[in-house]
């Protein structure tokens, strides 16, 4: 059963339904944040630049970590 979970990203607060945990999602929200923040973003503001730097660091990750699996 999906669960509705609120996550705040960039100032913006996001709700959506997820499988997962109220913490994995809060856990998954953390490590955009987080992403943002090294790419020029804030916790309260980021620019499409750097949300589409942060995008392309976390498919980067992604597609390596799928690769090595």
């Amino acid at each position: 059963m999906a669960n509705r979970v609120t996550i705040q990203i960039a100032g913006q607060q996001y709700t959506m339904l997820a499988d997962e945990s109220v913490e994995y999602m809060n856990e998954v929200a953390d490590l955009a944040q987080q992403t943002i923040a090294q790419c020029g973003g804030s916790a309260s503001f980021a620019s499409t630049r750097a949300l589409a730097l942060a995008t392309v660091n976390l498919a980067d990750e992604y597609i390596k970590a799928q690769t090595a699996a």
